[in-house]
């Protein structure tokens, strides 16, 4: 899948959520973090982050998002790629 840019885009909502990936078999939830993004054009995009992405991002920060599928490869000065 090719990358996408978005020149600009908000963080528009975080969620943190427990997820059960098999209903009633693992006594604890896994935690999911969602954030979702706002275009220019009004667009909303849903990604899940990790912890670490989570935590780095606010609501109304803005900036170029770049992503792959729903994952988030950049985003303005919070969120990089590390390739070696």
């Amino acid at each position: 899948m090719q990358n996408r840019v978005i020149k600009k885009a908000t963080c528009y909502k975080k969620q943190a959520y427990d997820y059960f990936p098999i209903p009633g078999d693992l006594p604890f939830p896994n935690q999911e973090y969602d954030v979702q993004f706002k275009t220019d054009t009004d667009e909303i995009i849903d990604c899940t982050c990790s912890i670490f992405e989570y935590q780095v991002l606010e609501e109304g920060d803005e900036g170029e998002l770049v992503l792959n599928g729903h994952q988030i490869i950049r985003f303005a000065d919070k969120i990089k790629e590390i390739t070696e």
